[in-house]
């Protein structure tokens, strides 16, 4: 799913509605406020609810995020963290819910450190 807002909140409106209590529900998101993904749902959805941010490809990169809110449950993120690394081999840290998370905010920083060495040695990027 690209990343859109109101597409994310409109299909976890979609699976909240088939949901079990106690569910845990998380996004991919790599970029969105996960926090506020899922504002103004019950309140059962909010505490099962966090980030978990993948890296493509997730066979190949063994790097996961976990994204929690304010108000999500310690224990589901503990048996998902558990099971990610256990069964799936990632490595887990936790992110803070700010704009790309880690993993993207220094992949930007180092892509730009990049463009700004090679415009000192003559290179330019143009947009196109």
């Amino acid at each position: 799913m690209v990343e859109n807002l109101d597409l994310k909140r409109s299909l976890l409106r979609k699976v909240d509605a088939h949901r079990r209590p106690g569910a845990i529900i998380t996004t991919n998101t790599s970029g969105l406020p996960v926090a506020k993904i899922a504002e103004g749902f019950p309140e059962d959805f909010r505490r099962n609810w966090f980030g978990t941010h993948f890296f493509n490809p997730p066979r190949y990169m063994r790097l996961l995020e976990i994204i929690p809110t304010p108000e999500s449950d310690q224990a589901a993120i503990a048996k998902i963290a558990q099971f990610c690394d256990l069964h799936l081999g990632k490595g887990i840290v936790r992110a803070k819910d700010t704009p790309n998370f880690i993993g993207n905010r220094i992949g930007i920083f180092s892509m730009l450190n990049v463009m700004r060495s090679d415009a000192g040695h003559g290179f330019h990027h143009r947009g196109d």
